[in-house]
């Protein structure tokens, strides 16, 4: 009898972490474990409306502010290895992660070197979610109209500064995300890059992407969603600590140290499907 009900509770226990890793780093494509996934363009299709709550990105305003909305955005959204990608890819995510994040790293101790950037994307654990899109058809030519006028009267002031637009070839977002083992040795999904073109921030997409990584980490059974974030970049601070509601992580280095980080470790955990069924019980 004890050994046939050892038997039952090993059966119920959650898998080992390094179990749980190893099963999400073999899949081909993530994306694929989730219920949405158009397996014959082999990616994911979503909708930004218009409509929706813009606190994600600029947490001062809502949609009621607005009188006149942006319209909804489709976005198809792709995962892709770093050995997946073109040349061109490549190289659009590097210079975009240098135009939006140089300065954020020359401001704390690491500084900015874009071949050790190159080195985290390259890592044989990375994911790269590319985000592809635009607003719906029948605001596009007025919304091209606009885009003219604005860029026509903008002057680069520096090569920090340098705009990386979209276009219909282009994606419009990246994410760099890898599924590893956390500071407690527990299985994690790791956001390294969440990256916008300048056009489309404020749109609802860093708050669907972010929301898509905690998906991934359910379906795949991680136990918290963690990222860095440098603690000059104020606005991201903000984003996902009252946006998105992470916590600073107990393994962060504002826990065990007096003077003030360059960075901050948060986590949001992960609530699994039998967690719930757990608490409805």
């Amino acid at each position: 009898m004890p050994q046939a009900k050892a038997k039952r509770s090993s059966a119920s226990a959650a898998p080992p972490p390094k179990a749980l890793l190893q099963a999400a780093n073999s899949r081909a494509n993530p994306l694929a474990s989730l219920a949405d996934f158009d397996a014959a363009g082999q990616c994911l299709r979503r909708t930004i409306s218009g409509s929706s709550k813009i606190v994600s990105e600029d947490l001062q305003t809502s949609s009621s502010d607005h009188p006149s909305l942006p319209p909804p955005l489709e976005l198809r959204i792709v995962c892709r290895t770093w050995a997946q990608l073109d040349q061109a890819t490549r190289q659009w995510m590097l210079d975009l992660t240098e135009a939006n994040m140089a300065e954020f790293y020359r401001q704390s101790a690491w500084g900015w070197n874009r071949s050790s950037k190159e080195g985290e994307l390259r890592h044989p654990s990375a994911r790269h979610l590319l985000v592809y899109g635009g607003e719906k058809e029948e605001s596009q030519e007025n919304s091209a109209k606009n885009s003219s006028s604005e860029s026509s009267s903008k002057t680069s002031s520096s090569s920090s500064s340098q705009q990386i637009e979209a276009s219909s070839s282009s994606p419009i977002a990246f994410v760099h995300f890898r599924f590893e083992e956390g500071y407690a040795e527990d299985a994690t999904l790791y956001c390294y890059e969440l990256q916008l073109v300048e056009g489309v921030r404020r749109r609802g997409i860093g708050a669907a992407l972010m929301d898509l990584l905690q998906q991934l980490a359910t379906v795949h059974r991680m136990k918290k969603v963690l990222l860095t974030v440098l603690t000059g970049n104020t606005e991201a601070v903000q984003f996902y600590v009252e946006g998105l509601k992470f916590a600073v992580d107990r393994h962060s280095p504002s826990r065990f140290k007096t003077e003030p980080v360059d960075y901050e470790i948060l986590s949001k955990k992960v609530v699994v499907v039998e967690e719930v069924k757990g608490k409805k019980k």
